[in-house]
């Protein structure tokens, strides 16, 4: 590991309440090197806030770097908070705006990931936004229908997984179902269990003044897991989705069924990823180890998986699907030198990944 990669996760735990009494020789760090990977790694406002912190906790601390370079990095770095800040008031006026539409036809909402997730945080608002992702219980296409009609946008439906559409800027993903069950047709079982899930009973909050529906701790103990897992395999993920994952079992852990969680896991197949999920949450990142129980501890695993969190094994550029061949031959590149990623996450054999990938791009 890096030095840079060791400072960026010593400022996220500042950032987020954990490890106030180790130090850090931030001596021969380079700080352009630092704040890229905080971005890189979707976590810049976290990074400035353990900054900030460290330097509330030690007044005349002085750090190994050029003032000029200081100056100029703490413009870019520092402002990604007012940014943050910024795009998440836009988010939730997005969200409300759409409450509102929905609640004239009586369509519940339900948010996905995202906005829900960022209440866990210290501050909210220094959760990156991203799209908005959205579940209206079966009226996926009648909303889509309601935009158009009311917003004057147009929706893509390009994908059977989820509808797209944009506002001001923002985008939405109206999901027709929480996973992607064309292209992966093991996700199935995945998903009959979610759609129990959500039958059991989602919570209620309000964005806005609006009421709308976030899921369940049970089923986000669950559907977070698999929707991170298969980012893993599939493509990578960043420090961000672990914060997600950390700070949702850090407030809601006397309400997650372990046992649950991991029978869930061993069925799917991601009993390896989990494990190491939470053996990061405690040893990279600070979180305590009784809320996240490892049943099966691999430290090489562990080590490896942290790394490619961190840069990515398989860093090369995918190619435009407009470029058929070079795409394909790309994509099947990554999966095969992912296929230890696909291990941890998924019973599947590789070859019939590929398969089911291939048999959607071409539309046998």
């Amino acid at each position: 590991m890096t030095k840079e990669q060791q400072a960026l996760l010593y400022l996220v735990r500042l950032g987020i309440g954990n490890d106030t009494e180790s130090g850090f020789d931030f001596t021969g760090v380079d700080w352009r090197n630092l704040v890229d990977s905080s971005f890189a790694q979707a976590v810049p406002a976290i990074a400035v806030d353990g900054l900030q912190n460290l330097y509330e906790a030690h007044s005349g601390l002085t750090l190994d770097i050029d003032n000029q370079e200081l100056e100029a990095l703490k413009y870019e770095w520092f402002g990604s908070c007012f940014s943050a800040e910024s795009d998440y008031d836009r988010h939730q006026s997005a969200i409300s705006e759409f409450l509102k539409l929905c609640k004239l036809q009586e369509v519940k909402v339900l948010l996905l990931k995202g906005y829900g997730l960022s209440l866990n945080y210290p501050i909210p608002s220094h959760r990156p936004c991203g799209d908005i992702d959205i579940y209206l219980f079966g009226y996926a296409e009648f909303v889509c229908q309601l935009v158009e009609k009311h917003w004057k946008v147009s929706v893509n439906r390009s994908n059977p997984h989820h509808y797209v559409f944009s506002r001001n800027g923002i985008t939405f993903e109206n999901h027709i179902t929480l996973l992607d069950v064309e292209r992966h047709r093991n996700h199935f079982s995945d998903e009959q269990v979610f759609q129990r899930l959500i039958a059991e009973g989602c919570n209620e909050i309000e964005v806005g003044g609006e009421k709308c529906f976030v899921p369940s701790v049970k089923l986000n103990s669950v559907y977070l897991l698999r929707h991170m897992s298969h980012h893993f395999a599939v493509k990578n993920i960043t420090l961000r989705h672990i914060l997600d994952w950390a700070l949702f079992v850090k407030v809601n852990a006397s309400n997650i069924d372990w046992d649950f969680v991991y029978g869930y896991a061993k069925a799917s197949g991601c009993s390896p990823f989990l494990n190491c999920l939470n053996g990061i949450c405690v040893e990279s990142l600070g979180f305590a180890a009784e809320n996240f129980p490892v049943r099966t501890r691999d430290e090489k695993l562990q080590s490896r998986m942290l790394a490619d969190i961190l840069h990515p094994e398989f860093d090369k550029e995918i190619p435009a699907t407009s470029h058929t061949i070079r795409y394909a031959i790309a994509k099947t590149r990554r999966i095969l030198a992912n296929r230890w990623k696909y291990r941890m996450v998924s019973d599947e054999r590789i070859v019939v990944t590929i398969f089911n990938l291939a048999k959607k791009r071409i539309q046998i």
